[in-house]
């Protein structure tokens, strides 16, 4: 009851015999009214047998922001031999979270926050209750608290009917803050807000056909699990069955939302002190000024140790530097990134990220947050690469611009070594066990989510992308699961570190192995009579007794000088051909090309470009000679190298390329990239190689060819290709 005068007076035990929402408050004259209460009891079978006509007749509106409204449980699943003996047990297999409001708060035309979920602002944010409780009674709780829908593209009604909410902990509503160990003993207990997360790419009611058959609801919270896994704070979540108004409203996932209260909880400090920065560099709390300073200062150049060690507030030699601001935390940075490349997490991250600092006292600099991971873990994008990934003003940039730094790149590597060898949380078996947890806790509430969500697109709105099926556990969620753990998974963890390795954040070579006695062993428990072995495949090993670090002689780095062979703006002779020419132009030096086309100055790439994107990568434009006529670009590059420089140990070829290429020095094939087989004048890239990745060097070792290096006149030639004829762009550096 909204009033006193809205209620039923009570005068003696009521009766209850079906599913109730009972609110109830006290009244005295000339005394304040109590605060209302509110207890939901939930009949099973009353929400196994939901229908459209009960809602209807109780005056819940029949469309959701002009599309059907569904308020129904799908006899087709719970009348189904497979299904129907596990209909309670699916509903009493999680928490249950029960919402209650006026219904005009959810469902009224023109102020219902359901009916209007694009709606932003105080006036959408409702009175409600919310009661949390199990079967046994293990686990409850009833408060008072501001109601809101909560999402981005999840608000769009065309595209989401299930809505995610926020539950906002706020005097005008209730109690300011909100205690109760929600997410279990490791966790914070107390709250300002909780979002209660409904899911909405890879879902059964998105409004793509191959997102809804992905359909598994643990990809976000697996990432968010994998971070806390990684030792750095991350949001905590559960799964619960929601009702709202005592209607069942699906499979939801309560998780902390990332704010100055959780930074907090899990940081110290005051919450008047931090900076949180999240998707567009949008400013959740606290200002944005150290987050600019720090990429001003990346974007300035990484590749100095000076500059490295001062954007993490230390001096040259890595000690902390009190006048020096810290605005990274690189550890917490490179983890964050090795997370999500395993993902391969294409919508990241010009969006769903979130960065935390306390300005007062910064620690070791911003820290970075999963959040809003839906798309990782995606079967049909096994091979999926986002190593390249490269976002102005967000973490992707500032992770480009340490790449330039050595130190940063072995500290990479030796994270890699750390989560994808020796059972590491990114090894198949490590990441197929965390999945299983996840999906064990939902296994038999998928049933009840199918019931209620599962023939929404083929039934009430279908939209956009058909087929339309009847979305079940038994014919695409166990399934889709199964393709993870059979396919996906073995594969991932060799796929993604190859990808690193062509990227220059992992060696070409294997880290050493220990051995106790013979045998393999790595950590764990020795005597002092057993023996200590260390082999490596290939390579020489080097090992220190004290914990320094093999690589430095006393304090000083042992020195590493590196000399460009080619710059990315060295003088280039081009050719699209338009027909056979033979093989002396990527082999003799002396070849006569006079007649090719010149490309020179900077930024020195060939390629060109109809919409936008590599425009500023490229010098010389092969548009005319190369679109609609011939995916092929032959592009030749002298240069000279001296006796004194002569003695190398290792040689890389960094290369940026759409889509494709084979490299030859002297004649000799030293590298290639999406291309299988003899290439021909019109040959054309086997396979694509996406824009964000094509704008960043990929490192390839090709030490192996340092004996074609001579003195004097050298050539590099490249096949370069595209994959069609007729694509938007192309680029080769």
């Amino acid at each position: 009851p909204r009033g006193a005068l809205l209620g039923t007076l009570y005068t003696h035990p009521i009766s209850i015999s079906s599913t109730t929402c009972l609110r109830a408050l006290a009244i005295k004259q000339g005394w304040k009214n109590s605060e209302i209460i509110t207890n939901t009891y939930i009949f099973i079978d009353d929400v196994i047998k939901q229908n459209q006509n009960q809602a209807l007749s109780a005056g819940y509106s029949s469309s959701w922001s002009g599309f059907g409204a569904d308020y129904e449980m799908d006899p087709e699943v719970y009348e189904n031999p497979d299904y129907a003996d596990l209909m309670d047990d699916a509903l009493l297999s999680l928490p249950s979270l029960s919402i209650v409001t006026d219904k005009e708060n959810l469902f009224d035309p023109s102020s219902g926050i359901y009916t209007n979920p694009l709606s932003e602002g105080p006036s959408r944010e409702k009175p409600a209750s919310v009661e949390l409780f199990t079967p046994d009674g293990s686990e409850e709780f009833q408060v008072n608290c501001g109601l809101q829908i909560q999402g981005g593209e999840g608000r769009r009604p065309e595209k989401c009917p299930k809505h995610s909410f926020r539950l906002l902990f706020k005097s005008e509503f209730g109690p300011a803050r909100f205690d109760f160990p929600l997410f279990g003993n490791n966790a914070t207990t107390e709250f300002n807000s909780i979002t209660i997360r409904g899911g909405f790419c890879n879902s059964w009611h998105h409004w793509d056909s191959e997102q809804r058959e992905r359909a598994q609801y643990i990809r976000d919270i697996w990432a968010k699990d994998t971070q806390l896994d990684m030792n750095h704070p991350s949001g905590h979540g559960i799964f619960v069955h929601l009702y709202l108004n005592g209607m069942y409203w699906g499979l939801y996932n309560p998780t902390e939302r990332l704010d100055k209260e959780f930074a907090t909880s899990y940081l110290g400090g005051n919450d008047a002190d931090y900076d949180v920065i999240k998707d567009y560099t949008d400013v959740v709390d606290g200002e944005n000024g150290a987050w600019f300073r720090m990429m001003n200062m990346a974007n300035a150049g990484l590749s100095s140790n000076e500059a490295y060690q001062r954007i993490q507030g230390n001096n040259p030699d890595g000690t902390p530097n009190p006048n020096y601001e810290a605005y990274v935390d690189v550890v917490n940075l490179i983890d964050y990134m090795i997370l999500n490349f395993y993902g391969g997490n294409w919508d990241w991250d010009h969006h769903n990220w979130a960065a935390i600092r306390n300005r007062v006292n910064p620690g070791k600099g911003f820290k970075f947050f999963s959040w809003d991971a839906e798309h990782i873990l995606e079967l049909e994008r096994e091979y999926q690469n986002v190593t390249g990934m490269y976002n102005s003003n967000c973490p992707s940039e500032l992770y480009q611009r340490l790449r330039d730094n050595a130190e940063f790149r072995l500290l990479f590597a030796d994270r890699v070594h750390h989560y994808f060898f020796n059972g590491g949380l990114l090894t198949p078996q490590s990441v197929q066990e965390r999945w299983m947890r996840r999906a064990d806790e939902i296994d038999l509430a998928v049933i009840a989510e199918s019931a209620r969500w599962g023939d929404y697109r083929r039934d009430k709105h279908p939209y956009q992308s058909g087929p339309y099926y009847l979305y079940t556990k038994n014919d695409f969620w166990t399934p889709e699961r199964d393709r993870l753990l059979n396919e996906y998974f073995p594969n991932r963890t060799d796929i993604v570190l190859q990808q690193l390795r062509n990227q220059g954040l992992y060696p070409q070579i294997d880290a050493p192995v220990f051995y106790i006695n013979e045998s393999y062993q790595h950590g764990g428990i020795v005597t002092s009579d057993d023996i200590l072995s260390i082999n490596a495949v290939e390579g020489t090993i080097y090992y220190t007794l004290d914990g320094s670090d093999p690589r430095f002689d006393g304090n000083e780095l042992k020195p590493i000088d590196y000399t460009t062979l080619i710059a990315e703006n060295a003088n280039k002779r081009v050719l699209v051909p338009t027909g056979p020419v033979g093989n002396n132009w990527r082999e003799s030096i002396s070849y006569d090309d006079s007649t090719w086309l010149s490309c020179t100055g900077s930024p020195g790439g060939v390629g060109y470009e109809r919409t936008s994107g590599y425009e500023d990568l490229i010098s010389l434009n092969v548009h005319d000679q190369m679109y609609g006529r011939n995916a092929t670009c032959y592009v030749r590059i002298p240069f000279d190298v001296n006796a004194d420089t002569i003695e190398f140990g290792h040689l890389t070829l960094k290369a940026r390329y759409d889509d494709g290429f084979i490299a030859y020095l002297n004649g000799a094939e030293i590298a290639r990239r999406n291309f299988n087989g003899t290439p021909m004048w019109n040959s054309n890239a086997g396979n694509s190689n996406s824009d964000f990745a094509a704008v960043v060097f990929e490192d390839i070792d090709i030490s192996d060819s340092l004996s074609l290096l001579h003195e004097g006149s050298n050539l590099l030639a490249i096949h370069a290709l595209n994959a069609t004829t007729n694509s938007s762009d192309f680029l080769i550096s």
